[in-house]
Order: C-alpha cells, then structure tokens, then sequence
C-alpha cells in the first residue's frame, strides 16, 4: 500500500495526523498566535531568523514594525489544527486545544 493510500485507510498513523476523511483530517502542530512586530520581537534570540521586517509571516503577510503579525509558537502549547480538502487541496479552517474535539469537528465537514 502506498503512502497516500495508507492515510486514505482512515487510520491513526500518528499522534499527530490524523486522516478522518477524504474530505477532513486534522493534524497536531504549534500554536498560530498573533504580537505587533516590534524590533525587541524580531531580534529576540528565540525568534526564528525568517522573522524579520520585510519578509513573510506565518501567514504569509509581509512583516512591518508596529503592525500586527502571526507566527508559530515552536516553543509554547501545541494545539489540533482542522483541515477540510476543497478546490483540489487542504485548507485549514481553525484549531481545537485537543485531539477529541478536533476529530469531532472534522466528522462534520
């Protein structure tokens, strides 16, 4: 069985992905949390490098000092982020801080 083919089984391959459907699957990950891009922020030595004025975001917006920007907390709490496959590929529709209710969520899609 191929790699796709063992996901379109349904079953729990991980802990972190998780396909429910061929419509929906949800997938563990680190928190998407939004700060104003400040230059105490994109310096900071935890900040990831990519981070900078100029360049992309975790959204893919560019990043402007005092506006607000979203990125990836690698270090924080990790949370169940809810897929939905539409128009030929994956679109996130939101997170759940658990595996249950994301799974639950994606049942309904």
């Amino acid at each position: 069985m191929g790699f796709l083919g063992f996901f379109a089984s349904g079953r729990d391959t991980t802990s972190a992905l998780v396909q429910v459907s061929k419509r929906a699957r949800v997938e563990r990950g680190p928190a998407r949390k939004t700060t104003v891009a400040t230059k105490e922020f994109l310096e900071h030595p935890q900040t990831a490098s990519h981070y900078r004025e100029r360049m992309r975001d975790a959204a893919g917006a560019d990043i402007h000092l005092g506006a607000p920007m979203e990125y990836l907390d690698w270090k924080g709490e990790w949370v169940w982020y809810v897929y939905r496959f539409q128009d030929g590929k994956w679109t996130r529709m939101g997170f759940k801080d658990n595996r249950t209710d994301a799974i639950e969520w994606a049942k309904t899609l």
